[in-house]
């Protein structure tokens, strides 16, 4: 038995020399010579690439060992090697047939190989230029021999591809590149690929390929598994991204199956599922709308199914087709509208570009919203989108502070419906030009300093540097308004506008340049009342302005037209139109500051049923002071005009002024007047000045004087059948033609103590007071004394009078009593004893007296 053993021993000791000793002639003899160059020599003619082994070797337990292996790139794309591998290892088995002699490798293992895929500016990339099948030649014997390899192992891998998208060039790196490759006849590779997708200090994205390659027909299937932190994408945008996305966090799976050729065509499918998504949207400039950053979160399904022609990111979708399904999607802020919740819906990615219908989401409010839009596979990546929602006015959302401030204030109640457009393009930058209509439906707010406004219907449209009002309408403080115009430019806007309220129709134009505000024009009517205005207003929390404006005014319309009218203007009868033209100048909520000037002008009116024609009037206001300059009428065939000064912000509202009548005639104003008087003639001249306060008459004081020319004031008896008896006719009837002298107003009265009335035949001095708070209705109270004239009774017939008088003197002596009113006077004749007419008239009836006594 020991014999045996030690058989055994020596031939194995016997077969391990010689397996050393023919490694070591392989490694020092055939490999180094014969095999590496036979495989350079078949690599490089196989690939069309310069193919070189740094070191061969053969071990017992290894098989044999390639290391540093390098193939070249083609001379298009660089000088860089296409390939390099640290090691190709496998143990080689010999089969022995009749016709062949074959070579079975089981396994191939290739550490750490370094490569890189490019494409170049025309599209086409580096491996289409590689041959991985040697062609036969004509007459050419098939080899006897075969190397088999069923199975490839890569361990440790690193990959770089770049190639061109538009505007810029991209590069993939992938890191620990493991692979399984199954090997088949003829020529076709199938296996499992692992790998890290990441950029220096971005995420690393894990990726799975299986696939299988068909070498001689270029074909191949491909299915990728990922989970992607999606934070590491932002990396792999461009410079330009058509989508500036500042922020994008959450994780997804991807699920990709990819077949074609190589050098296409090819078809694509796929879907990307994602969870916590999260980004923001950034743009540079930022515009105004957009005044924290566009953001959004949920989730959503990305479903690919595409052909191409070749592997070019212009043809990337080809005529194929994307399905993005939204599930819950939050963006805020969106212009306008706020918050958008649970966006739900399909958009749909097609060559020409990205098409969105009917998607949902719900306002901050709980309202629903429908959503649509599209994007254009263009240069700029042209983008439109639509919103509509229809939502209650007090929940109204909106970007700027100022406007959500004035709706709480306002107490907005009624329904709104809102149709939101979105027009711009995503590249270079984020450019978008947003437009909102908005509609109103039974709307009621409150203006402060204005009012409760109510019934309100209409659009408004937005979008930037144009406002545009169509058709609004509503109640306010009981009458109807109606409003339309557009509002331009908002850095610095110009208003064309159109409104009514009740009985008041106006369109302005004007430009608002910070704190000031331009009217270029401002004209309307109320009523039957036009007027035009310009100029400018500075300030809004206090304005001041400084104004002109031109005015037609309806008299019987003034009191609707001032705020607060005083009694004494609504109780008072206006009639007539009235021209004006004046300046203001002060702050609008301050009369008492203003200055402010008036020129007016009326061919006729009419006041408490006094006709007045030919009025002008001159008027200015400063520190709450009017002053009159001047005021003419024409009245009666004459003329009345008036100056004076009206403290309007004092208590009581002290005045005084001046009154001048010229060439006024009697008999027409008694008509005018409706004076109760007959054959009343002669032109009246009045000059006059009093202070009071406000309209109380009884505050009236002044003084002044009255002058009758050439008329027939008054009529009186005499000696009447005595005239005929002592032949003077004269002294029958007494008509007194001219009236002249001085009054006094004081305490609602005329007063005057020398006022006279003169005839040829006597002189009637009137003592006494009339009123005028009642006007013609106001009581009288005139005492009229008499005194004759002695040149008008002839020498001869002095004897007679004497007797005349001696007998009746009483008839033509005396004094008369006026009482009643100015409209209905009543007049009494009281008698004087003679010795009382003698001391009286001693001086006047001394020739008389004389022939008598």
């Amino acid at each position: 038995m020991k014999r045996i053993w030690k058989v055994w021993i020596f031939f194995l000791l016997l077969g391990i020399g010689a397996a050393v000793l023919g490694t070591e002639y392989l490694n020092r003899v055939i490999l180094p010579v014969k095999l590496r160059g036979w495989i350079e020599t078949t690599a490089s003619q196989t690939l069309h690439r310069k193919v070189t082994v740094g070191r061969i070797r053969a071990g017992l337990f290894s098989g044999i060992v390639l290391e540093q292996i390098t193939v070249e790139e083609d001379a298009r794309y660089g000088k860089q090697p296409f390939l390099q591998i640290d090691r190709i290892s496998g143990k080689v088995l010999y089969l022995p047939l009749l016709k062949q002699q074959r070579f079975l490798i089981p396994v191939i293992r290739i550490v750490r190989p370094r490569g890189e895929i490019l494409q170049d500016s025309n599209g086409l990339w580096n491996i289409q230029s590689l041959t991985l099948a040697q062609p036969k030649k004509a007459g050419q014997a098939p080899s006897r021999f075969q190397i088999l390899v069923p199975r490839i192992l890569i361990e440790e891998g690193q990959l770089q591809i770049g190639f061109h998208a538009p505007g810029h060039r991209v590069k993939l790196n992938l890191q620990k590149l493991d692979a399984q490759l199954g090997l088949a006849l003829p020529s076709k590779i199938s296996g499992v690929l692992t790998t890290q997708l990441g950029n220096g200090s971005t995420l690393p994205i894990a990726l799975k390929l299986e696939g299988e390659l068909s070498l001689p027909q270029k074909q191949f299937t491909l299915q990728a598994h990922s989970l992607v932190p999606l934070q590491s994408l932002i990396t792999y945008l461009p410079p330009q991204t058509p989508l500036p996305i500042e922020n994008l966090q959450g994780s997804s799976s991807l699920e990709m199956a990819l077949e074609g050729k190589l050098q296409g065509p090819f078809t694509l499918s796929g879907s990307l599922q994602t969870e916590g998504l999260h980004w923001k949207l950034q743009s540079s400039p930022k515009p105004e709308w957009l005044a924290q950053g566009l953001e959004g979160q949920g989730d959503l399904r990305v479903t690919v199914k595409a052909q191409a022609a070749r592997f070019s990111a212009s043809h990337l979708l080809g005529d194929g087709e994307a399905l993005v399904e939204l599930n819950r999607i939050t963006l805020r802020p969106v212009p306008i509208l706020g918050e958008l919740r649970d966006l739900t819906g399909k958009i749909r990615i097609r060559s020409e570009g990205i098409a969105a219908d009917g998607l949902t989401a719900a306002l901050a409010s709980g309202e629903l919203l429908t959503l649509n839009g599209s994007l254009a596979n263009d240069g700029k990546r042209t983008f439109a989108l639509r919103a509509s929602a229809s939502l209650p006015l007090n929940q109204l959302p909106s970007v700027p502070s100022e406007i959500q401030k004035f709706a709480q204030e306002a107490k907005l109640t009624g329904q709104v419906a809102l149709e939101a457009t979105g027009e711009g393009h995503l590249k270079p930058t984020l450019s978008i030009r947003p437009a909102v209509a908005a509609t109103f439906h039974h709307g009621a707010l409150d203006l402060p300093q204005i009012g409760n406004v109510r019934e309100v219907e209409g659009t408004v449209h937005w979008q930037p540097d144009l406002l545009t009002v169509t058709n609004l309408k509503g109640q306010l403080r009981d009458l109807p308004f109606e409003i339309e115009g557009t509002l331009v430019n908002f850095s610095r806007p110009e208003i064309d506008a159109r409104a009514s309220w009740g009985p008041l129709a106006a369109e302005t134009r004007l430009t608002i340049d910070g704190n000031r505000a331009e009217i270029h024009t401002l004209s309307g009517h109320y009523g039957k009342t036009d007027f035009h205005i310009f100029g400018e207003v500075n300030g809004w929390k206090e304005p001041i302005g400084n104004l002109y404006g031109e005015t037609r005014l309806d008299l019987t319309e003034l009191p609707g037209l001032l705020p607060n009218p005083p009694g004494w203007l609504k109780s008072t009868s206006l009639k007539g139109s009235v021209e004006t033209r004046w300046i203001q100048k002060g702050p609008l909520a301050k009369p008492a500051e203003w200055e402010f000037g008036l020129k007016a002008a009326s061919s006729s009116l009419s006041y408490a049923g006094i006709p007045l024609e030919k009025g002008a009037l001159d008027l200015d206001y400063q520190e709450g002071l009017i002053t009159l300059h001047s005021a003419d009428v024409k009245l009666a065939g004459g003329n009345v005009s008036a100056a004076g000064s009206l403290r309007a912000q004092d208590p009581g509202t002290p005045w005084s002024g001046q009154l001048n009548a010229q060439d006024l005639d009697l008999a027409s104003l008694a008509q005018i007047l409706n004076w109760k008087t007959q054959n009343l003639s002669g032109r009246l001249f009045l000059g006059a000045q009093a202070g009071g306060k406000g309209a109380d008459l009884s505050t009236l004081q002044g003084n002044g004087t009255i002058q009758v020319r050439g008329g027939r004031i008054l009529e009186l008896p005499a000696l009447g059948q005595f005239a005929e008896l002592l032949n003077l006719p004269t002294l029958r009837t007494i008509a007194f033609q001219e009236a002249q002298g001085p009054f006094v107003l004081e305490s609602g009265a005329i007063r005057t103590e020398t006022f006279q009335l003169r005839a040829p035949q006597a002189t009637l001095t009137m003592i006494g007071w009339g009123g005028f708070l009642k006007g013609a209705d106001s009581p009288i109270d005139w005492r009229i004394v008499p005194t004759l004239s002695p040149e008008l009774i002839p020498q001869e017939s002095r004897l007679k009078l004497g007797r005349a008088i001696a007998k009746g003197a009483s008839y033509f002596v005396g004094e008369i009593r006026v009482t009643g009113t100015w409209k209905n006077p009543k007049s009494t004749f009281v008698s004087k004893p003679i010795t009382q007419i003698l001391n009286e008239q001693i001086f006047n009836l001394q020739d008389v007296l004389k022939d008598l006594f």
